[in-house]
């Protein structure tokens, strides 16, 4: 049987940074990123959509998004939606009661074929999962969860240590928004990631798994037609003409399918207007941010006067071995703030 298997959709996302128009948007390729993927499980005879947590942004969804994911599903009868709740949309109650859409409440089991599908909210229920007996293994088993496996701590942990006897054949994970997979404590693993990204923490390639329980494998299917991406530039030893031909190739030709960040980073031996920046390149990307996270470089350069208190005190400092470069840099501009109040 081949399943479909998201998570982190985040219907209603706030999109934090935004513009206005950018942020409505997204909101709309996310619904749409929905639509996608039931339209690819129609396409291919796909009658399994597993949906593993924060299918919402927010437990308070509003009436047009909530009416959009029911009708979805309703208009589709011919496949079945299985659906744990995460961190995000814990206390969203589904209250329409919809045939082909299974949720989690508690600690509940569905058997579709010779598929069982056991599911529950982690932080509510795990006494109940890790106090279960194991699993029989009549079923190809398949354990849903929305929670994190590399943390041992916190409301969203998940020990699967305490997994390991339980007979799950395939663990379907939501919450971490970076698609990663593999096998832990005998169990084979995977978090599909977030269907797209929502900021420049959750930059790359977005999409959805298509897991087949006659071989075992997971395939992913990216789909994402905006993408998050992110570089720091250094700027030591640039002026602007290098700065701005080093930004203009970073982005190369117009891709209005990206949302980009620009960190200039390093000692900047210019003034450096990072909104200018991004008002010249703004054509170049759907969204682009430049930030200016960059030190001012110090000039050591000797003064007129030779003798000077400056020039003694800045090279007693560069010429003492037992001070290292970034301690050099703090004390001597500490020191010549110090010179220049006393001579003001």
């Amino acid at each position: 049987m081949k399943i479909i298997h998201f998570a982190d959709l985040h219907i209603g996302s706030k999109f934090d940074r935004l513009p206005e128009g950018i942020k409505r948007d997204l909101n709309t390729k996310l619904r749409n990123a929905f639509l996608a993927i039931i339209g690819f499980a129609s396409e291919n005879a796909i009658s399994t959509i597993l949906m593993a947590g924060d299918i919402f942004d927010r437990n308070a969804v509003s009436l047009k998004d909530k009416k959009f994911f029911y009708d979805s599903i309703k208009a589709n009868p011919g496949i079945d939606f299985y659906y744990v709740r995460g961190n995000h949309d814990s206390n969203s109650r589904c209250v329409d009661a919809v045939e082909n859409l299974h949720v989690f409440d508690g600690l509940q089991t569905y058997v579709k074929g010779n598929v069982r599908i056991i599911g529950c909210e982690i932080e509510k229920d795990a006494a109940s999962l890790y106090g279960h007996s194991p699993f029989t293994t009549d079923k190809f088993n398949i354990l849903m969860l929305h929670g994190d496996i590399a943390n041992p701590k916190g409301p969203n942990a998940i020990d699967i240590k305490r997994l390991k006897d339980k007979n799950v054949n395939y663990l379907a994970l939501g919450h971490i928004h970076k698609r990663k997979g593999g096998t832990l404590e005998g169990i084979h693993f995977e978090y599909p990631g977030c269907v797209l990204g929502r900021g420049f923490d959750e930059t790359g390639e977005k999409g959805f798994l298509v897991f087949d329980t006659d071989d075992e494998s997971a395939t992913f299917h990216p789909m994402s037609d905006v993408l998050f991406e992110q570089w720091d530039v250094p700027v030591n030893g640039m002026d602007e003409a290098k700065l701005k031909m080093e930004i203009s190739r970073l982005l190369g030709n117009p891709d209005s399918s990206l949302i980009s960040e620009i960190r200039l980073t390093g000692k900047a031996a210019m003034d450096i207007d990072a909104e200018d920046l991004g008002r010249t390149f703004a054509n170049r990307r759907l969204y682009l941010e430049i930030k200016n996270a960059t030190k001012q470089a110090l000039s050591y350069a000797p003064s007129e006067k030779e003798n000077s208190l400056r020039n003694l005190f800045v090279n007693k400092i560069l010429s003492d071995p037992s001070i290292d470069d970034d301690r050099k840099e703090r004390i001597i501009s500490y020191g010549l703030s110090k010179l220049m109040k006393e001579e003001e």
